[in-house]
């Protein structure tokens, strides 16, 4: 036998060798990944919760002072000191973000409304703020407008910027998951380096929906991801926003994993242990 098919015969016998389990066990997700994803959705649920209280403040200044006009676009950013919301737009030149208000932060032992400290602040800033407007406009330049939506910007490695988009809870009790994007941008805020689709549908998750009986029982809910295989930033949002606060178990590729009440994501099983024996659910759709 020619000593090329005595090598490949050597390699076949040798996978066909391999345990049945070794050649069907999925790859294990890694967890720093899990761990970074957890960090990005619980600042996305700080971001979402200052920027909701700020409006809302603001708004109510307004109402004092008799003006009607948007305060227009937000942009959080958290500091040593705290949380602090500027709202503003991009000045006529569009070199610089004009900050018509801006919103502290600085206690989360304090009520939000009475630690906001809202402050008429017609200033302009040419550095992180403005590099935030400008990636919140490329990346609505390049996506269908879209209504109830709400959007975030964080920061992401290298000095660059992540920017969100998901849609906004109208219904009080109401919490949506879904139909939402993340967008990488460059540092100047001008360049989309990458976009990800986190979910397609919307879901709605309403306890109102629930029989009565049922309300009582809930212990956690349960989706299918169809994008990705491992979560999304936005589902931990989705767990750490949502009344009451219960965990959230997804199917995602091989595995199944668990959204713990304070946004730690774990490796429960594989997606053919945990069908043989599923918790129970709230939910099994797919956004």
């Amino acid at each position: 036998m020619p000593n090329y098919l005595r090598l490949i015969s050597i390699i076949v016998f040798a996978v066909y060798a391999l345990p049945a389990q070794a050649l069907a066990e999925p790859k294990r997700p890694d967890q720093a990944e899990l761990d970074l994803i957890t960090q990005r959705g619980r600042m996305l649920a700080e971001y979402d919760s200052v920027v909701a209280t700020a409006t809302d403040a603001i708004i109510e200044l307004q109402a004092k002072e008799g003006k009607k006009q948007s305060p227009g676009w937000y942009f959080a950013q958290k500091k040593p000191q705290g949380w602090f919301v500027s709202f503003g737009t991009l000045n006529k030149n569009g070199e610089a973000f004009h900050i018509t208000y801006q919103s502290a932060y600085l206690d989360k032992s304090v009520q939000a409304k009475d630690a906001a400290a809202l402050l008429k602040h017609p200033d302009e800033d040419k550095d992180v703020l403005y590099h935030m407007a400008k990636a919140f406009e490329t990346c609505s330049r390049a996506r269908h407008p879209l209504s109830n939506y709400n959007y975030a910007v964080l920061p992401a490695p290298n000095n660059r910027f992540y920017v969100y988009f998901f849609p906004g809870n109208v219904t009080a009790g109401e919490y949506l998951l879904g139909g939402d994007d993340r967008y990488l941008l460059s540092s100047d805020g001008t360049k989309i380096l990458e976009t990800r689709q986190m979910h397609k549908g919307i879901l709605p998750y309403s306890p109102k929906n629930f029989p009565p009986a049922d309300k009582d029982q809930l212990r956690a809910a349960f989706h299918t991801a169809v994008t990705h295989d491992t979560p999304e930033d936005t589902d931990v949002m989705h767990v750490l926003v949502r009344r009451p606060r219960i965990p959230e178990f997804i199917s995602a590729g091989d595995w199944i994993f668990q959204v713990h009440t304070d946004g730690k994501i774990s490796i429960e099983s594989t997606l053919k242990e945990f069908s043989e024996n599923k918790p129970a659910a709230t939910q099994n759709p797919k956004p």
